[in-house]
């Protein structure tokens, strides 16, 4: 439902250039975030999603789409660093090489550590066109304050017990 809803702003080109999806763990927000990055990235998408079979679409299922990036920790790291963000920074600046759009993707937004969120708020402040950051965290409030007040929330509820239940039938 949520990708849906996000669907009118992304053709009426009105979708916030910074959206913080947060909720419980293990809901799949990993996953949304990745779908979401796709749909944005598709050179000719099906209804809300991507549609799996352009250019664009082999790139990134391949993980090598030039206008995309994802950041996490790193090895053994609990928290993304300030080089992570610096490189994310650089890459927001450029022009988008395979369309027109660009998109990175903060897995674990609430392990940036003080440096690396200084570092990310220039691109949250003074956003280029048709770049969009998407930062992922299940602890909103572990983001920092001057990251959260810039970006568009958007909370990922639980599957109520039905959900899940179709969901496992169908699995």
């Amino acid at each position: 439902r949520l990708v849906q809803g996000l669907q009118p702003l992304i053709e009426r080109e009105q979708l916030p250039h910074a959206l913080l999806l947060a909720g419980p763990q293990y809901i799949g927000k990993e996953r949304f975030a990745l779908a979401l990055a796709r749909r944005l990235l598709c050179q000719r998408p099906a209804d809300s999603f991507n549609c799996g079979e352009c250019h664009a679409c082999a790139l990134s299922a391949s993980g090598v789409h030039g206008d995309m990036q994802w950041l996490a920790p790193e090895d053994k790291s609990r928290v993304i660093k300030i080089d992570q963000v610096r490189q994310a920074v650089t890459f927001v600046n450029q022009t988008a090489g395979f369309g027109t759009r660009k998109v990175v993707v903060f897995y674990q937004a609430d392990a940036l550590n003080t440096n690396a969120a200084n570092a990310l708020l220039k691109a949250l402040e003074e956003p280029m066109s048709e770049t969009f950051l998407l930062l992922v965290c299940h602890r909103p409030y572990g983001v920092p304050a001057t990251i959260r007040s810039r970006c568009q929330i958007c909370r990922l509820p639980s599957p109520d017990a039905e959900q899940a239940g179709a969901w496992l039938e169908a699995q």
